[in-house]
């Protein structure tokens, strides 16, 4: 009788270590997966943090070229957002922005695509495209 309760006690001990490594294998799988996965969403947010690096890069290079566009024409003026309506600003020789006028066009009642151009700046070739510009908001 004592065999048998020996062998059925091995028997158990085995399973029992045929369990635990089951479970050791499967939760080694499971984190090696978690890290993948996060691996990948790390390379998916270097990527785009890439894209808006280069967007902005492009931004600039834009903002310059405007840039270098104003210093060399005459009177050009620049359509921003001051203190809740439409400021006038003119650009001079230097590149400085130089209030000219505030306008009695109140920005809060503006849509949301011109809230974003005047943040950025709408930029005016002449007196009557900032006449034109103008009566458009009204």
């Amino acid at each position: 009788m004592k065999k048998w309760w020996i062998i059925a006690l091995i028997i158990c001990a085995l399973i029992a270590i045929i369990v635990a490594l089951g479970i050791y294998i499967y939760y080694i799988n499971y984190t090696t997966e978690k890290n993948t996965i996060k691996s990948k969403e790390l390379a998916d947010d270097t990527k785009k943090i890439e894209t808006n690096e280069e967007i902005l890069a492009t931004s600039s290079k834009e903002t310059e070229m405007v840039t270098s566009n104003i210093k060399s024409k005459t009177k050009q003026y620049i359509l921003k957002d001051h203190d809740g309506v439409i400021g006038i600003f003119e650009i001079n020789s230097k590149n400085e922005e130089i209030l000219v006028k505030d306008t009695q066009i109140q920005t809060k009642y503006l849509p949301e695509i011109d809230l974003i151009k005047l943040k950025n700046g709408i930029i005016i070739n002449s007196e009557e495209e900032l006449s034109s510009t103008l009566e458009d908001f009204e």
